[in-house]
């Protein structure tokens, strides 16, 4: 385990003054059935086998398997053997804006089996973070910055394979890729211009302008795309995937898919199932 602790979970500010935006373990996988985070996730397989769904995908997880899964994302496990990982949990708040741009607009599920050596090195940046965590050494936070950002590029340099292109440089940025990992919050437009510094009435403009949507309309088709992914990829009850997707109302939710894909979730699922 190249010394890392196995027992002990840490929280920890870094830029911010709460202390939910880091947790670092070492821990054993349990049997969990399809679910969501509202954070980011990075487990690394270090023992064992299990079965992961992520975003409907079935994968045999063995030692050197790595994930990041984010706010968009759902899975379920299944343990086949007793099984440990390195889990990272960590909020938008220890990204840089460009990296978590390429993390939330990444197609696909991010996941990826390492060769050992880069399975040990991977683990090596994990155990430096989990250990700088039990010290008060001067820099501490910018060191951890900087060792999360090394681990953020290992993991997608593994799971996408190429740099992605991010669009040039707009005032909408900041906000479009907020929106883009909270759409199952809901967030009001309002709320949304005044926490990136717009007034309302010129962020709704220029979101318009920018996108071609009006940001109701952005939010809404956001929301709908992963309920039906959700539709397709899971045996969740209608009503569940309703709420997950941040609709308050089910009558709403219905009508609101039924206009966008031109049938029910129902419908949807119904197709998915074989014969």
């Amino acid at each position: 385990m190249n010394g890392i602790p196995s027992s002990r979970i840490h929280f920890h500010n870094l830029k911010t003054e709460r202390t939910d935006d880091l947790r670092i373990r070492v821990k054993h996988l349990k049997e969990e059935a399809i679910h969501w985070h509202s954070c980011f996730e990075i487990e690394l397989m270090l023992e064992g086998e299990a079965v992961h769904d992520l975003n409907g995908e079935r994968r045999v997880l063995t030692p050197g398997d790595v994930y990041l899964m984010r706010p968009n994302d759902f899975h379920a496990v299944e343990v086949r053997t007793p099984a440990k990982v390195i889990q990272l949990m960590f909020s938008e708040n220890v990204i840089n804006q460009r990296t978590l741009a390429q993390i939330l607009t990444a197609e696909g599920s991010l996941a990826a089996h390492l060769t050992r050596r880069e399975a040990a090195d991977l683990q090596e940046l994990m155990g430096q973070a989990m250990r700088e965590f039990d010290g008060d050494l001067p820099f501490r936070t910018e060191y951890l910055f900087h060792l999360l950002e090394c681990i953020f590029i290992r993991v997608m340099r593994r799971c996408v394979g190429h740099e992605l292109p991010l669009p040039e440089e707009h005032p909408l940025n900041a906000a479009l890729t907020y929106l883009y990992g909270h759409f199952r919050e809901n967030p009001g437009m309002t709320e949304t211009a005044e926490r990136f510094g717009f007034n309302a009435s010129y962020f709704s403009d220029l979101f318009h302008k920018t996108t071609g949507k009006t940001y109701k309309d952005c939010l809404t088709e956001l929301r709908l795309n992963y309920a039906r992914k959700l539709a397709q990829c899971t045996d969740l009850p209608v009503a569940e995937i309703c709420f997950a997707c941040g609709f308050n109302s089910h009558s709403n939710f219905q009508r609101a898919y039924r206009q966008q894909f031109g049938e029910t979730p129902k419908n949807t699922r119904d197709r998915q199932m074989p014969g």
